[in-house]
């Protein structure tokens, strides 16, 4: 028998089986861990990430979600059922069908479809900057069956391969399109479920906070009360002056944000910012900061390595006092994610001009940026964004900033007697 021709072993297929089977398992772990993210309100950038928060909200993962109805833990799941039941159909088929070559090859394309995708989600979590722990159990896994179907059967080759890639890809399209219902019904992300619900009360005939708190559902009710929780327990602290505020200088509700511009939650926060603004003129300003989380340019950040973020925020600070600062810093952070030194040279290059580039490498730029890191550090934040409300340390979960603005930027406003109790272990950014 040629070493082609040869059955793969069952000691082979079993290990196979149990490798698919223990990926489906932990993917289901990271799917729960996901809507715990998404139902906790924890929205933030950490010093040295090492959770997954910033791979399950990048761009990246928000596409595969929306165009397939299944969260990247979903499409781990679909992987680890597929990949388990191969083999386990290989062997229930027992020795009078020893060679099916047709299943041999599924499972190799099956695992060189998962050590795939494994190194894009790797790369994507290098771009981020960030280290998703949970997810390099599922890179060991799926590293280990594709040592198994690829490099423990090296003469295997790739026979019947038309009928091996039907078998690979209608048993993972089966997985996938079962788990749909689940995956639409994953929550979406905090901002983004917030900001789509921004303004609904002036549209229902009034802008008053009696009428934009019945709208919230319950688990942005309690999000809401909790950010007043950690509002009302801030001691106030003298902010920066002002340095290129965006609203009215007198308006009732002062915001000033610390952003990395690398982070996705910064993003959203400006996003929100953005349409607060133009919601609600006259009655909020902001005045935006930035706290890099690369220790190049700022020395609360032990770590070093990801320049682009320093040269982003001096890319920023460069664009302040212009007519087009809304417009330049919303592309830096739309851009966020994929951003590098050369990108940001150019999109200064392009925008600012002559004028830009030259502010972009003086030291004086670099030291606004410094300045901007240390102006954050009396608010004791652990990450970003950082929001300052009235010289308090709010949160950036768009009701409620949107509630304070109709509060008038007062915590103790009667209508707010109508949330729950704020929970004291609440984790809010």
């Amino acid at each position: 028998m040629s070493l082609e021709s040869r059955p793969p072993s069952r000691e082979s297929l079993a290990g196979l089986a149990a490798l698919g089977f223990l990926s489906a398992l932990w993917s289901v772990v990271l799917w729960a861990e996901l809507w715990i993210a998404r139902l906790t309100g924890t929205a933030t950038c950490a010093f040295g990430d090492t959770s997954c928060g910033a791979l399950w909200d990048s761009r990246f993962a928000r596409v595969i979600h929306d165009v397939s109805g299944v969260p990247v833990a979903g499409w781990g799941l679909a992987w680890g059922l597929a990949a388990a039941a191969l083999p386990l159909l290989r062997l229930a088929r027992g020795d009078e069908h020893r060679w099916n070559p047709e299943l041999r090859t599924a499972m190799r394309l099956v695992a060189a479809a998962g050590a795939v995708s494994v190194a894009v989600l790797a790369l994507v979590s290098a771009a981020l900057g960030t280290l998703c722990t949970g997810c390099a159990v599922v890179y060991v896994l799926v590293g280990g069956y594709a040592g198994i179907a690829l490099g423990g059967w090296p003469a295997a080759g790739w026979t019947a391969l038309p009928r091996g890639a039907a078998w690979a890809a209608g048993s993972a399209a089966i997985a996938l399109v079962a788990l749909i219902p689940m995956g639409r019904a994953t929550p979406d992300t905090l901002a983004a479920s917030g900001q789509a619900q921004i303004g609904t009360a002036a549209r229902g005939g009034g802008d008053d906070l009696s009428r934009m708190l019945p709208v919230l559902n319950p688990q942005q009710a309690q999000l809401v009360a909790d950010s007043l929780g950690l509002l009302r327990g801030s001691p106030v602290r003298p902010v920066p002056a002002p340095r290129a505020l965006v609203g009215a200088a007198d308006a009732p509700v002062k915001i000033v944000t610390w952003s990395d511009v690398r982070c996705p939650h910064c993003a959203d926060l400006h996003q929100t910012l953005r349409l607060l603004l133009e919601t609600y003129p006259g009655r909020l300003s902001v005045d935006s900061r930035f706290f890099p989380l690369d220790g190049a340019c700022n020395a609360a950040v032990g770590r070093s390595g990801d320049p682009a973020r320093c040269l982003a925020a001096q890319a920023a600070v460069c664009a302040e006092g212009r007519t087009d600062v809304k417009a330049f810093t919303g592309e830096l952070f739309a851009r966020g994610e994929t951003l590098d030194e050369a990108s940001v040279r150019d999109l200064v290059a392009s925008t600012l001009g002559p004028e830009g580039t030259a502010c972009l490498v003086a030291p004086a730029t670099l030291e606004r940026v410094r300045a901007d890191a240390a102006a954050a550090l009396p608010f004791e934040l652990d990450g970003t964004p950082l929001v300052v409300l009235n010289g308090r340390v709010g949160t950036s979960f768009p009701p409620f900033l949107e509630a304070m603005v109709l509060a008038g930027g007062d915590p103790d406003h009667p209508a707010f007697a109508a949330l729950p109790r704020p929970n004291p272990d609440a984790h809010m950014h």
